[in-house]
């Protein structure tokens, strides 16, 4: 409320600077929103990568959980204490979530090192002088 007095109090007086000063400070503020905005724009995957990971993701989830019950099975049978059998479910688990765990960071390591890899078109400029 306080500039919109200013301003118009500028505006009787003549004085333009407000209006200019405030021009500068829009420009400044959406000039700082663009640098933003391609700094987070620069840290999104692509949708095809995106979905190639769930799809490996689903992979790694079914491979454990297809292995998991039958080790279950045949450990937690022969067990006829119910807290050791927590402990074996509780181990089995765990390990299903590292080996998927592992297998996303090493999915991420790939994908890093083939974005770090510059693209044929980049290369080819660079040979070429560009």
């Amino acid at each position: 409320m306080r500039w919109r007095c200013e301003k118009l109090t500028a505006r009787a007086e003549g004085n333009s600077d407000l209006e200019a000063e405030r021009r500068k400070l829009v420009i400044a503020q959406r000039h700082h929103a663009e640098i933003e905005n391609t700094k987070l724009m620069a840290e999104l995957l692509p949708f095809e990568d995106v979905s190639r990971l769930f799809d490996h993701l689903d992979g790694i989830f079914t491979a454990s959980l297809d292995d998991l019950l039958p080790r279950l099975a045949q450990r937690a049978t022969s067990i006829g204490d119910p807290a050791l059998v927590q402990r074996v479910i509780d181990e089995e688990t765990r390990a299903a979530r590292i080996a998927a765990a592992e297998a996303v960071r090493a999915w991420a390591a790939e994908y890093d090192d083939a974005a770090a890899r510059p693209t044929t078109k980049s290369r080819r400029r660079r040979l070429n002088g560009g």
